[in-house]
């Protein structure tokens, strides 16, 4: 690409890989979740998409923009992964006895990483929450 005004020749040449950064998902948002006296976790979040939309000022949920809607989440203890919930909606469930497997007991607040799939790219950007 040479700028206004000047000629393919004029411009030097430029190094550019092409990775795929508009391809992937973008993070969810506004993700909220919920224990029941069991210490069952229920969650939710709101997706975004890199198709035009306007829902935050509609609340028109935006279009997908993905050939399958497919979601990862994973929990989080510090850095290392404990496991990973696979979902085809915005709402996900961590129950008491996954939890317990995972570090002993029921968690008052977990760490999740929240990925939206994209067919092409594989995981979107991250949203880290605890919930």
């Amino acid at each position: 690409a040479v700028t206004s005004g000047e000629t393919i020749d004029s411009a030097s040449d430029q190094g550019f890989t092409y990775q795929g950064v508009n391809l992937e998902c973008l993070s969810p948002v506004n993700a909220s979740g919920l224990r029941d006296v069991s210490g069952n976790f229920s969650g939710s979040f709101t997706r975004r998409s890199r198709t035009s939309s306007s829902w935050w000022t509609t609340g028109v949920v935006a279009p997908v923009g993905e050939i399958v809607e497919a979601y990862e989440f994973d929990v989080m203890s510090g850095a290392t992964v404990k496991r990973t919930i696979s979902a085809s909606t915005t709402a996900f469930s961590y129950s008491a006895v996954d939890q317990t497997t995972d570090f002993g007991s029921a968690q008052s607040s977990i760490t999740f990483r929240i990925y939206q799939l994209s067919e092409t790219v594989g995981r979107g950007y991250v949203r880290e929450v605890i919930l």
